[in-house]
């Protein structure tokens, strides 16, 4: 009777280990896909953001490239949709050499 309990024992143990090791193999991580937003001079920024949000997916992530000089009253409502949404990121092509907020 120790012998079959033992037995059982020791192959729970190993099936639990496998499944461990098994468990650790697979990649957990979501793949993020990038979307890109180009912003001019003169658009209507905020609309423009909240038109892409609303396109954007779970999996994805959208990425402000802004490519000409912005006022800074456009600027002011960017930082304030990344507050709201951490999932944005603002990439500016001409402040600090292309630094990534």
């Amino acid at each position: 009777m120790v012998i079959l309990l033992k037995i059982m024992s020791f192959s729970l143990w190993i099936l639990i280990m496998l499944s461990l090791i098994i468990g650790n193999r697979v990649s957990k991580k979501p793949k993020l896909k990038e979307l890109s937003l180009y912003i001019e001079d003169k658009e209507d920024i905020e609309m423009v953001i909240r038109k892409a949000l609303l396109k954007i997916k779970a999996e994805e992530t959208l990425i402000i490239k802004e490519i000409g000089s912005s006022c800074p009253l456009q600027k002011k409502i960017i930082y304030r949709m990344i507050r709201k949404n951490p999932g944005i990121f603002y990439y500016s092509l001409i402040e600090n050499g292309g630094f990534l907020y």
